[in-house]
């Protein structure tokens, strides 16, 4: 709630959001889920060549996002 991108005691956490898990050399959504009532997800990596992949959020309505890696 404070804005400063990092998860702080106290701070609601992020239950039912959508989670996308995105290859970073195609920007293809290879996987999504949805996180618990505890703010936890999980995804099967995909099958196939090595790449590497980011993890985004969706933004629920009424919210704002922070930035990425904000200190």
């Amino acid at each position: 709630t404070d804005l400063n991108g990092r998860y702080d005691a106290g701070e609601p956490v992020a239950a039912y959001e959508p989670v996308f898990l995105v290859r970073t050399d195609t920007q293809e959504v290879v996987r999504d889920a949805y996180t618990d009532a505890d703010g936890r997800y999980s995804f099967a990596l995909p099958h196939g060549p090595a790449a590497e992949y980011r993890v985004f959020f969706g933004v629920p309505s009424g919210r704002v996002p922070t930035q990425f890696q904000a200190t």
